[in-house]
């Protein structure tokens, strides 16, 4: 995964792919167990990170989605670890942001996404191609190939949830979605009607930063577990 350090415009789909393969190696397990698989994620080299936080994460929870959604979610992930750090958890990462308990769900325990999206066992071809896609989105938004406005607000999105999520939180109710939530031009806000968007996004909604418990303490930060 070297290829990792190189310049975001220099990064090859073909190797990032093979490189995805040797950190779901690195993680296994056998049976698949959670507790394991959460700490060797944590384990991994700093820039492998960051990928596979992305990646991991775009398929568990927006595979189904338009590029641009997946984007949106990436953009969610960026503005929580820029959160972490204006917070003096300066050491937090991508990764660190969506295994933080109880917020990116297909990070849960109980979700069957994690292990979907970690698992060695022989590919389906949807599967493949979804996880090539998602690496592609990485790779363009790495490369700021995504602009999102309005600035004002695209910055402050913290939160998202699927519209067809059964229990709504009180944080999450349909009229406090950002109405107007643009990608390159197209709304993902939540006057857009159309069928083919899934979720939700939210501004400024309230919540901290907090590392995994399994996240070796990091001096000086001792406020941020």
């Amino acid at each position: 995964c070297d290829n990792l350090k190189d310049e975001a415009q220099n990064l090859d789909e073909s190797y990032l792919y093979l490189c995805l393969k040797s950190i779901r190696q690195k993680i296994r397990t056998k049976p698949q167990d959670y507790t394991k698989t959460i700490k060797r994620l944590l384990d991994l080299p700093e820039h492998e990170q960051e990928f596979a936080a992305a990646v991991f994460t775009g398929y568990g929870e927006g595979r189904s989605e338009a590029d641009r959604e997946v984007a949106l979610i990436f953009k969610t992930i960026e503005n929580r670890t820029n959160y972490a750090h204006s917070k003096a958890c300066t050491r937090a990462n991508p990764l660190d942001v969506v295994l933080q308990r109880y917020q990116f769900s297909m990070w849960n325990k109980n979700d069957p996404n994690w292990k979907k999206a970690l698992s060695l066992k022989e590919e389906e071809n949807s599967e493949k191609k979804d996880l090539k896609r998602m690496i592609k989105v990485y790779k363009n938004y790495k490369n700021k190939k995504y602009s999102f406005s309005p600035v004002s607000t695209t910055n402050k999105i913290y939160h998202y949830r699927t519209k067809n999520i059964r229990k709504i939180p009180s944080w999450g109710l349909t009229y406090k979605a950002q109405k107007t939530l643009k990608v390159n031009g197209e709304n993902f806000g939540s006057s857009n009607r159309n069928k083919g968007i899934s979720h939700y996004f939210f501004k400024s909604v309230a919540w901290s930063f907090k590392y995994h418990p399994y996240r070796k303490m990091h001096q000086g930060e001792k406020e941020c577990y």
